[in-house]
């Protein structure tokens, strides 16, 4: 979610993958990130999605945690099955909400033309709606 200061609207972007497009007053948070890393020496981390910190902090409060009856789901790839594949999660695209079924068969393309670097962003499995994950938990777990 963007920060809303003043008018202006302050959005950090994971992944080049897409383009965010909310206003004409928009201004992204990566550069003030920088400015403030830079001013300060020091390097921010990234404790949100898909960054694997927040899943190594849950794991860690909930021992025994079990990667094989876990599954990330999602409907951004970029964020939500990106982290999930990071964390060694299954992962579920649900294709109703933010991404759409295309933008798996784009990412599909590209690494058929060579770009490895998208695997991460195919979920292990896909359904069209999030009503349709019993099909998936009880055909797939």
């Amino acid at each position: 979610m963007p920060i809303n200061f003043h008018g202006f609207y302050y959005l950090k972007q994971v992944s080049g993958f897409k383009t965010l497009i909310l206003t004409s007053k928009m201004l992204f948070l990566g550069p003030l990130v920088s400015a403030i890393e830079n001013a300060t020496n020091r390097k921010a981390t990234v404790i949100g999605k898909p960054s694997k910190f927040i899943f190594d902090v849950i794991a860690k409060a909930n021992p025994p945690f079990n990667l094989e009856r876990t599954l990330m789901i999602g409907d951004r790839l970029d964020v939500d099955i990106v982290f999930g594949n990071s964390c060694g999660l299954k992962t579920l695209f649900v294709e109703s909400g933010n991404d759409k079924k295309e933008v798996v068969e784009e990412i599909v393309a590209k690494i058929n033309e060579g770009d490895e670097e998208l695997k991460n962003m195919l979920p292990t499995y896909t359904v069209p709606h999030i009503g349709d994950i019993f099909k998936v938990l009880s055909n797939k777990m």
